[in-house]
């Protein structure tokens, strides 16, 4: 699932895309949202995941947090029960517990405790976060849109304010007054990049939010 929609794009923009759904936006959103994990380190939304960890530790850290639900914790091949033997936290941290009382992983093996769970940002218990992402994903895109605009060599003849944008092979651009169209060399891609702001507000997405 995308981080935004092409109405997100468009409501940034304040302009029309003439197909919907337009596969070049698609595509351009999925490029702005893999930018946005590759800066934070993982993927954002909620989904099923698997990891596997070395034994002796005092707690296990999670990568994909909000962890929302714990499916199977195995250690060493025996499936432990929540509650009983091990307890996690929404920021990620799993603790193994006996008895009430927390105790280190009782394992010492490698690569010998497996954890499946959910964890990412899930709609509706993480609204604002969700909300926050697609705004900047959308404007990754949109930012491509507008240079591409601004790079595309104004024919003869055309002039005035944008009036539409043409997708159609390499894309295109269609000015207010005059009819012409100029043709974006190299398509939207180029143009689909973070800005340092947008880098600074992703810090917060980076590594579990441990106290």
């Amino acid at each position: 699932m995308a981080l935004c929609t092409q109405l997100d794009v468009e409501q940034k923009l304040q302009w029309d895309i003439t197909a919907e759904p337009d596969t070049t936006v698609a595509a351009l959103i999925a490029d702005a949202q893999a930018l946005i994990e590759a800066e934070t380190g993982r993927t954002l939304e909620s989904d099923t995941r698997a990891e596997t960890f070395d034994g002796g530790r005092v707690a296990l850290f999670l990568k994909h947090w909000p962890v929302t639900a714990i499916g199977q914790v195995d250690e060493d091949g025996t499936t432990l029960t929540a509650d009983d033997d091990y307890k996690f936290y929404e920021n990620g941290k799993l603790i193994r517990v006996s008895g009430g009382y927390r105790i280190a992983w009782k394992t010492l093996k490698s690569q010998a405790i497996d954890v499946t769970y959910t964890g990412g940002f899930l709609s509706p218990d993480h609204d604002s976060q969700l909300e926050h992402l697609g705004s900047l994903c959308a404007e990754v895109v949109a930012r491509a849109f507008r240079m591409g605009a601004q790079n595309a060599a104004l024919p003869a003849g055309a002039s005035g304010s944008i009036q539409s944008v043409d997708l159609d092979g390499a894309g295109s651009v269609t000015y207010a007054t005059g009819g012409g169209t100029a043709t974006l060399s190299g398509g939207l891609t180029q143009f689909v990049f973070l800005v340092e702001d947008e880098r600074n507000q992703l810090n917060r997405y980076k590594g579990p939010p441990f106290a």
